[in-house]
């Protein structure tokens, strides 16, 4: 017998996952396409994911080579350069920290905005589909923060994340304060 192709509405849209079954009910022919919807959707998210670290990668080597050139600039002892030098050139770095913490907070909040959403695609999954259960992650606490669709431990990473451009910005305009009251006083 030649397999034949179901299709089904779900939400009043066609679905776009086709299952070829043989001699498959319904019921079996959804969970087939569900299971295929939850491989996408935790392939989205372990790319996110990806995404998310290589900005954070890229993000602290940056911020650490403005560190390095910012230190070496404040413990400048060259008189020919002068002391406008040991002004300008820090400032101007602390500047330039400060605007990539902020570019790279606003990129950072936008992938994690899109990974809360493909865990919520993925929990409403779970929700509609009892027979999904044994798919989902168990963990030894709580799963779910309160009001939150991204479990724990993805969320705690998340938070690191998302609290790192922070705590650069507050070093940056402490630095910049720094060298400007090290200018001064000298």
């Amino acid at each position: 017998m030649p397999a034949s192709r179901v299709n089904f509405q779900t939400n009043g849209i066609q679905n776009r996952y086709p299952v070829f079954v043989e001699h498959m009910s319904q019921a079996e022919a959804q969970h087939e396409v569900n299971l295929k919807k939850l491989s996408f959707y935790r392939s989205e998210i372990k790319h996110e994911f990806t995404l998310l670290s290589s900005r954070m990668n890229a993000y602290v080597t940056s911020q650490s080579f403005l560190m390095i050139a910012f230190a070496s600039a404040m413990n400048n002892t060259n008189p020919h350069w002068g002391k406008m030098f040991t002004l300008v050139f820090p400032v101007g770095l602390a500047l330039l920290g400060m605007v990539t913490s902020l570019r790279a907070y606003q990129g950072i909040v936008a992938a994690v905005h899109t990974i809360a959403s493909w865990h919520g695609k993925q929990n409403q999954l779970f929700e509609n589909d009892p027979a999904m259960d044994d798919y989902r992650v168990q963990r030894s606490r709580p799963i779910f923060e309160p009001d939150s669709s991204v479990d724990a431990v993805h969320q705690s990473s998340l938070t690191f994340a998302q609290f790192t451009p922070r705590v650069f910005l507050i070093a940056w305009c402490l630095f910049s304060a720094l060298a400007v009251f090290l200018h001064v006083k000298s």
